[in-house]
């Protein structure tokens, strides 16, 4: 904080400086739609989009007993063909959830250790237009992982990662874009 002088000199009253950390999540989550990480990612009426959602454990210590969540949301996913692998759907909250019992690799997630739940689903064919507010189709994803550690200096802390995901544009095949 200054100000200049006549001449274009400055003339400081007082300074200050703050370091920020960017550190990673203790538990790293990412989401793979047909097999791409992308920010922008297309479907179109009548696709079937295979998901992959990946972790990885940062931490020093192990991970144990994680959960992983998935929400999807839209008008326009056929919920009838979705389907998960190693895992469950909970239609009442479309929620679909692995853990330890249907997935034992989440039992305990080893320093440095990745794994991944998969699934899949169809994009609705005709879309559910009923009136000119139907447009601009969106489908929202997100996921989270949960999981404690067990460590001496971490005491039993809970873990809690998530991440969110759209699918913005949804349209006729014949309207191909390359992606």
């Amino acid at each position: 904080m200054g100000i200049i002088k006549n001449d274009g000199s400055f003339v400081s009253y007082g300074a200050s400086a703050e370091t920020i950390a960017i550190k990673k999540p203790y538990l790293d989550l990412a989401l793979f739609i047909n097999g791409k990480n992308s920010q922008d990612t297309v479907a179109f009426i009548g696709d079937s989009l295979r998901a992959e959602l990946v972790w990885r454990n940062n931490l020093s210590v192990a991970a144990r007993n994680a959960t992983v969540a998935v929400k999807i949301k839209g008008k326009t996913v056929d919920e009838k063909s979705i389907s998960v692998s190693n895992g469950s759907y909970r239609t009442f909250d479309k929620t679909l959830v692995w853990n330890s019992s249907s997935l034992p690799q989440l039992a305990s997630i080893e320093p440095g250790e990745t794994g991944r739940a998969q699934f899949s689903f169809k994009i609705l064919d005709p879309l559910p237009i009923k009136g000119s507010n139907d447009k601009n189709f969106v489908i929202g994803i997100d996921g989270s992982i949960d999981a404690r550690t067990v460590s001496e200096s971490m005491k039993n802390a809970k873990i809690h990662s998530e991440l969110e995901k759209e699918i913005k544009k949804i349209g006729r095949a014949s309207c191909r874009e390359r992606v």
